[in-house]
């Protein structure tokens, strides 16, 4: 015959869930972070420290700080998670790309094809903003 198990033995792995102990600030904090993401603004942990730090001094909290403890938190009481940011190509201005494509092709006409490298993007990812944490 098998033993019926309590509600806590059943939950003595899994965490609690705590509450922010501000919550206006976390709901600044995320409504902010929900606006950058759609206008796809990569977001990184740093950034939204700074941003809470900023948000808690315009409220008024003094005693906030915005630490990865925090950030952590407000990660998974949120269920944030940083992933690399695709669909640039909504971003492309169509009219912008076609004239640069044109250009291009004047550019090199009188260049050996064997001089004239794709290096895609690699230079910009140099000085590219973290698009994880």
């Amino acid at each position: 015959m098998a033993s019926a198990r309590s509600e806590s033995e059943c939950d003595k792995g899994r965490k609690r869930l705590r509450e922010p102990g501000n919550p206006d600030l976390d709901k600044c904090v995320l409504k902010w972070f929900k606006q950058a993401r759609d206008k796809k603004i990569p977001v990184s942990g740093h950034l939204i420290r700074s941003k809470a730090e900023q948000f808690a001094t315009e409220m008024g909290k003094t005693d906030f700080k915005a630490s990865s403890g925090w950030l952590d938190g407000f990660k998974e009481r949120n269920k944030i998670s940083f992933k690399t940011i695709c669909g640039e190509s909504g971003a492309v201005n169509l009219q912008v790309a076609e004239q640069w494509k044109n250009n291009l092709r004047e550019l090199i006409q009188d260049k050996d094809a064997r001089d004239v490298f794709n290096v895609d993007e690699t230079g910009l990812f140099l000085n590219a903003p973290p698009t994880k944490r």
